[in-house]
């Protein structure tokens, strides 16, 4: 930091700086980056192939999208099936993968039972 006279206070010892650093960049930016906004269209279709194929992950949606020649990500149509309360496929609330084989390994399944798939 520079003083700039004898009696100069804090304030013009924090606000000489501070102006130094306003005029240190110069150029426009242009923009943040990322990726592009999904359209309307495409976000409607992706949550009515949500709502109308409860089964069908983020993946199996990304995979429908991309027969269509539309490229969507798979995380950002989770994040989009999410926020409007469709979230994961209902279908995934039972016994783990080894929850399943240990059950199978002990025998406590009879011969004639099955196990939901989805």
């Amino acid at each position: 930091m520079r003083h700039v006279g004898g009696d100069a206070g804090i304030g013009e010892e924090v606000r000489e700086p501070a102006l130094a650093e306003g005029r240190k960049w110069t150029f426009r930016r242009k923009s943040a980056g990322g990726r592009r906004p999904i359209p309307d269209a495409v976000r409607e279709l992706i949550l009515r192939m949500g709502r109308e194929n409860a089964r069908w992950g983020s993946i199996r949606i990304r995979g429908e999208l991309a027969k269509l020649g539309i490229s969507v990500s798979a995380t950002k149509i989770r994040t989009l099936l999410r926020a409007n309360g469709l979230g994961l496929a209902p279908c995934r609330n039972g016994p783990t993968w080894s929850e399943f084989l240990r059950s199978q390994a002990t025998g406590k399944a009879s011969p004639g039972t099955s196990i939901k798939a989805c």
